[in-house]
């Protein structure tokens, strides 16, 4: 397809992402304070929100291992960073009401800081460590009542598609409150839409969901084996459906 065809197609898809985006946050910050419960609200990204963002990239989500998780039960789930994309195909792969951990500057977008301020997201304040603290207090209490956590704990997307080191916060969480962890690799996302551009292309998205990793009977001494151990996971189920693994 010609350059100027493109550019007209990602133009078209641009403006459909942020109208679409809208309008539906809206919907779901209506529906969570007249249900006074976001659980509707975080359905509706899964099932209404994410396929159309998905489809109108011309792309194809392929998922693999769902029946290793028991969804009735409370997970973290820690996937690694390709794409914006990847939040979509988060909410499309879980068929769960998930909450993010984000970085605190997510706050204050209109319409996406509102819609997470609604849903109960957990924002990270990474230059203030006490403030982090606190934050990662309330995601534990979170858990203990059962919310399933999505975290990418690289950070922020990598450059080349290669698995980052983890940052420890969310392990030491999941130790904390005992909640196991599910490493979910995604490849093919960086294809679609790299980071720092909008130039979308079609491309078969792989997502691979690992055996629940347990975390009952560790301490906090235990965290960076724990990362290290989920990292190493994550790592083997990119590789699988050929990705580039892990940065040294």
């Amino acid at each position: 397809m010609k350059p100027l065809a493109w550019k007209l197609i990602n133009l078209c898809q641009v403006i459909f992402f942020f109208f679409w985006s809208i309008i539906w946050q809206s919907i779901a910050i209506v529906v969570r304070f007249v249900t006074f419960s976001p659980g509707i609200s975080l359905w509706l990204a899964h099932a209404v929100w994410a396929p159309p963002l998905i489809f109108i990239t011309g792309s194809k989500v392929l998922v693999q291992g769902r029946e290793r998780i028991d969804f009735s039960k409370a997970h973290v789930f820690v996937f690694n960073h390709q794409s914006t994309l990847d939040i979509a195909v988060v909410f499309k792969v879980l068929p769960v009401g998930v909450r993010f951990i984000a970085k605190k500057e997510l706050k204050h977008i209109p319409f996406l800081g509102w819609y997470m301020r609604a849903m109960g997201m957990i924002f990270i304040d990474r230059k203030e460590p006490r403030k982090a603290r606190e934050s990662l207090k309330k995601t534990g209490k979170l858990m203990k009542k059962g919310a399933n956590v999505v975290a990418f704990p690289e950070g922020t997307r990598g450059e080349d598609g290669r698995i980052q080191p983890f940052k420890k916060g969310v392990f030491v969480v999941a130790i904390e409150s005992s909640i196991p962890i599910v490493p979910i690799a995604i490849e093919g996302t960086r294809q679609v839409m790299p980071k720092n551009t909008f130039q979308v292309r079609p491309h078969l998205i792989h997502v691979s969901i690992g055996d629940p990793i347990p975390t009952e009977n560790l301490t906090y001494d235990d965290r960076e084996a724990l990362a290290n151990k989920v990292r190493k996971r994550l790592i083997e189920l990119n590789l699988a459906i050929g990705g580039l693994g892990g940065m040294e």
